[in-house]
């Protein structure tokens, strides 16, 4: 029998979720990186992320912490829960107003299943009940199954984790009583999320810790100069917690290197939306060099990207022009260390209303082909590892 006008609907299999976290998250340090995001968009002021060996592939587990507002039990239902959920549009910004949301794209969960096997997230928002959500997401990998015919465990109970004296509160001031160079964090107890991710995915050692730390210290642009009068980023501060042994160094706050603070050569200015530039280089004196104004769309062919503004700090690598660099306190203990400091904060990072996106200025991903401009004349082009660069931008404009 002919049917004019019949309807069809798209069903997803639940393994979409295992699809779309290998597709969506490049690899674990990125994963990561979409929880912390979690975090600043939930007004956390601290983050703090614990590795409990065995750190083994298929052993040990990863938890991060945070002290942002949490969740109710209504919102892990109706937001969390749900896929491609439409809250962070109709919400552009935080609960508090001041932070311009970064997870617009809801790939937080994504992040948890590429880490684990197993993913445990107890959340508390003030004066609410404590949600648990329990998820194996090996259940979505097997069978044939549609994704609403897994069952997830969720459980609403008295407050145990998050609550004055709880575990939150004896984890987080244990963290700030320890260490003295700890930022001056308010940290609230009553409310909050820790996410912990078992089974772990691959193993993590002291390479895998150093590019998380590396990553993370990029998160946060460093102080950018007065002149370009950039927002001031929120108190946001993060902390690796590694286990005793070798790995242990590798616990204490993340921040920028200090070698970020001292470059040979920079370039400082802004772009509006027209294409008129104004731009200063610097060489090392406080007055620069020269002072650039121009329009960089005469070719009418170029699309408008809005307005925005730039750092780009250059150094040459040379031993003599590094070896000042030596006297900072970088950790350093040669100029092959102080090139290799150089060398792991360099590519151009792009910041959207202060916090980074990836994978803009990550180890190999040369955006703008500084490397392949220098091949055509090593002599007057700069090659990626000799610049750190900062472009913020605003997805307002």
């Amino acid at each position: 029998m002919d049917s004019e006008n019949a309807k069809a609907y798209l069903r997803p299999r639940a393994r979409l979720m295992s699809t779309l976290g290998e597709e969506l998250i490049s690899n674990e340090r990125v994963a990561l990186t979409e929880l912390v995001k979690n975090a600043y968009d939930a007004d956390a002021s601290l983050v703090l992320i614990r590795f409990n060996p065995p750190l083994e592939e298929g052993e040990g587990s990863i938890e991060v912490w945070d002290n942002g507002h949490g969740m109710s039990p209504a919102t892990v239902r109706g937001t969390w829960m749900e896929i491609a959920t439409p809250h962070r549009h109709r919400n552009p910004r935080s609960e508090s107003g001041g932070r311009r949301v970064l997870g617009a794209k809801g790939i937080g969960r994504f992040a948890s299943a590429r880490l684990g096997h197993t993913a445990t997230i107890t959340t508390r928002r003030v004066d609410e009940q404590e949600v648990t959500l329990r998820i194996d997401w090996g259940d979505f990998a097997d069978g044939d199954a549609y994704l609403d015919e897994v069952p997830v465990s969720l459980s609403t109970t008295t407050p145990s984790v998050f609550v004055d004296g709880g575990i939150a509160a004896q984890t987080f001031s244990e963290l700030l009583r320890e260490f003295q160079s700890a930022p001056a964090t308010a940290v609230g107890t009553a409310h909050g999320t820790v996410v912990r991710l078992e089974r772990l995915r691959t193993a993590w050692g002291t390479n895998e810790i150093e590019a998380l730390k590396r990553s993370l210290s990029r998160l946060l642009p460093p102080p950018p100069p007065a002149e370009l009068s950039v927002p001031d980023q929120p108190e946001f501060s993060i902390y690796i917690d590694t286990p005793e042994g070798p790995l242990r160094h590798h616990s204490g706050f993340v921040s920028a290197s200090e070698t970020l603070a001292h470059p040979r050569y920079r370039l400082v200015g802004a772009v509006d939306a027209d294409g008129d530039a104004s731009l200063a280089i610097y060489a090392g004196d406080e007055e620069p060099v020269e002072v650039v104004q121009d329009n960089l769309r005469k070719d009418s062919k170029r699309p408008s990207c809005g307005p925005l503004k730039l750092d780009f700090r250059v150094w040459d690598l040379e031993s003599s022009a590094i070896k000042p660099l030596l006297a900072l306190d970088t950790s350093a203990r040669n100029t092959n260390d102080v090139r290799e400091l150089i060398r792991n904060n360099s590519g151009v990072a792009l910041y959207r209303d202060g916090f980074r996106v990836q994978p803009f200025g990550e180890p190999g991903f040369d955006w703008l082909g500084f490397d392949q401009r220098r091949i055509n004349n090593p002599t007057l082009r700069l090659s990626n590892r000799q610049v750190a660069g900062f472009v913020y931008i605003s997805a307002d404009d």
